[in-house]
């Protein structure tokens, strides 16, 4: 399933919409993660609206602190840590260090797929299925004083 925030206002407001479409598997022995230089090209205001956030230099952050090896760190740190596809060493899957937009929105790889007609569904923003993804990572221990909607402010990218 891909995920995409859009829209202006906050969660609470009603203005933010989520959109949400299916995602195929991949072939066998292909990733479902695409890694965000794939998004470029059909995405380049948005790609380049991440570029600047925090999610980008969430690897740096590791490194600084020498936890790139923690797997407690990794599954918020990286994309896709822990599941099929997705992060497991900087060695291995370095496109898939930091905070990503697989991350928030899904695995991309086969988006959009050939020849199938795939197309968006759009849907009224959920403010639980935003909290349950943010809240995964930016919980009590790790983000104290994390407030989603002043955050989300910060994250969300142009349409």
């Amino acid at each position: 399933m891909l995920i995409a925030l859009a829209g202006t206002g906050t969660a609470a407001g009603g203005g933010l919409k989520v959109f949400v479409a299916p995602n195929p598997l991949p072939a066998a022995g292909q990733s479902a993660f695409a890694g965000s230089k794939k998004c470029l090209p059909c995405h380049e205001s948005i790609y380049r609206h991440w570029l600047g956030s925090a999610h980008a230099r969430a690897w740096q952050s590791l490194e600084k602190r020498r936890a790139q090896h923690d797997p407690t760190c990794l599954r918020c740190h990286s994309t896709g840590y822990g599941e099929q596809g997705g992060f497991t060493d900087q060695r291995q899957t370095p496109q898939l260090t930091g905070v990503q937009c697989e991350a928030c929105h899904g695995p991309a790889a086969g988006h959009p797929p050939r020849k199938t007609g795939w197309s968006w569904l759009g849907a009224d923003c959920s403010p639980c299925r935003i909290r349950r993804i943010c809240m995964g990572c930016h919980n009590r221990t790790h983000s104290p004083d994390f407030d989603l909607t002043r955050y989300l402010e910060r994250i969300k990218h142009p349409d």
